[in-house]
């Protein structure tokens, strides 16, 4: 399931902290999460005082690279063009450009930070707890936000990835494992002959000046 939380995030806020936002005190005694990812976009900035960063994520993240990425748009032109001419330079637009992609990880690379001039993301591989996750954004976020002078956030996304091992013959019946009222949209197939392979629902919500998103449901299957 993804939070997502758009609009200028740090106008009545002195520091990042997503706990302004969302409930993440309660802790489970099996984790369930095969990957958490927490990611912010903001207006392109001119990086500065990576080496002060360096020195501040050495201890829980020694490991640190450079590398190049690309940002961008390709628009490929289908309108009245040929098969096999799709893919000729007159027909693709590239504004793509070279990036440098500056990137931290734990001693097992379990737990790893990526950031560039337009966007910071965190991500687990395993994942403990949120006060974990707390600290380590209050770490990365809260310092890069205040080395970097960042005065607007557009864009706040808390990515969950579960892993539940399920015995149940019937392999959408999640009621033990998963609050019912996120599952109501299942039972409008339930007694289809059909099975759904996707299944998505969105929760818009208002909170001061930003927007969330709350998407859950069943991606693939």
């Amino acid at each position: 399931m993804d939070w997502i939380v758009q609009g200028n995030l740090l106008s009545k806020r002195q520091s990042f902290a997503i706990y302004d936002l969302i409930n993440m005190t309660k802790i489970y005694k099996k984790n369930y999460l095969k990957k958490v990812i927490v990611r912010i976009d903001f207006d392109e900035i001119s990086i500065g005082k990576v080496d002060e960063l360096t020195k501040i994520f050495k201890k829980e993240f020694p490991t640190n690279k450079e590398s190049e990425g690309y940002s961008g748009m390709i628009t490929i032109n289908l309108q009245g063009v040929a098969k096999e001419k799709i893919l000729k330079s007159e027909n693709v637009q590239n504004s793509a450009k070279a990036i440098t992609l500056y990137e931290f990880a734990n001693e097992s690379k379990a737990k790893r930070i990526q950031f560039s001039n337009k966007f910071l993301f965190l991500e687990y591989d395993k994942y403990k707890d949120a006060k974990q996750l707390l600290s380590d954004i209050e770490l990365i976020f809260d310092n890069f936000i205040r080395l970097n002078g960042l005065k607007k956030i557009s864009r706040f996304g808390l990515r969950y990835v579960n892993e539940i091992d399920l015995k149940e013959k019937d392999i959408l019946n999640w009621e033990k494992y998963l609050n019912p009222n996120l599952l109501s949209f299942l039972n409008f197939c339930a007694d289809q002959n059909s099975k759904p392979i996707r299944a998505m629902s969105q929760l818009h919500l208002k909170e001061e000046d930003a927007s969330i998103l709350f998407q859950f449901g069943i991606w693939n299957r």
